[in-house]
């Protein structure tokens, strides 16, 4: 896909974007030194990470610089206001759709519908049947499939360490402060991950660690229940990369399809 290197930049919030874009430019191109990029939240961290050398703009106002806007799609206001941005002065958008769902809460502003030029994501079926229902504009879809795919064989690994058990996903809510109150929910829900971790331990007794990794937004209590029903150690992953997570542990139990395909490119032995 042709890209405008002094023409194109990269807007990225939400680590589910950042882990596709990411997944593309490392597969094409050396180096980011030309190329532009306005990062915040998760995504500046996985990309500062990843990358040593990146040109960042720091204001929303230098977009007017640039004639496409490569931008995440989510919840916080930062996609938001980018992609208004981008609509209201003319400029190619294209939209980074990490996950086929919440389409809604993506691409409605102040109920507006923020219809892209491009979607890149892995996934169309659902995307596509709801700009059919909503607009007549054209919308162009590119598929990031093979480059995910590429990427994660990189790290691919036939002696990962049996002793570790990763657990990716947005499953840990029901450990945070957040939705505390929502006693039933909370119970049950706690009830189901241990429930799922035990029937992996009961077939693999080598397990003895188990690393819980989580959404960015997720926060945590206390795993002490946790480690005593399980009768592993516990720890939650601060690696900001997945392959990271994914080459220390043999074992994935995932409760997000991405992660899990990650997982299965890298050689882990999947759990969903």
């Amino acid at each position: 896909m042709p890209l405008n290197k002094k023409k194109t930049i990269f807007c990225c919030y939400d680590a589910g974007s950042a882990e596709l874009l990411l997944c593309y430019l490392s597969n094409n191109f050396s180096s980011m030194k030309n190329f532009t990029f306005f990062l915040k939240g998760p995504a500046k961290k996985i990309f500062l990470k990843k990358f040593t050398e990146l040109k960042c703009e720091s204001n929303i106002n230098y977009l007017k610089n640039y004639q496409s806007i490569v931008c995440s799609t989510g919840w916080s206001n930062f996609n938001f206001k980018i992609m208004n941005y981008a609509l209201r002065n003319n400029k190619q958008l294209i939209s980074i759709v990490d996950q086929d769902n919440y389409f809604n809460e993506r691409f409605f502003f102040h109920e507006k519908l923020l219809v892209p030029n491009i979607v890149w994501g892995i996934n169309f079926s659902k995307i596509k049947l709801f700009f059919r229902n909503k607009t007549n504009c054209t919308i162009n879809f590119l598929s990031l499939k093979n480059e995910r795919k590429k990427y994660y064989l990189k790290f691919r690994n036939s002696n990962l360490n049996s002793e570790y058990l990763l657990v990716a996903g947005n499953a840990f809510k029901s450990f945070s402060k957040k939705i505390s109150s929502d006693k039933n929910n909370l119970i049950l829900t706690k009830k189901k991950i241990v429930e799922d971790i035990k029937k992996i331990l009961k077939y693999n007794k080598k397990i003895r660690y188990i690393v819980l990794r989580p959404h960015p937004k997720e926060k945590f209590l206390s795993f002490q229940k946790l480690a005593i029903e399980t009768q592993c150690r516990i720890s939650v992953s601060k690696n900001l990369l997945l392959e990271n997570d994914l080459q220390l542990c043999k074992y994935v139990l995932s409760y997000s399809k991405a992660a899990a395909i990650a997982a299965k490119y890298v050689g882990n032995k999947v759990y969903q």
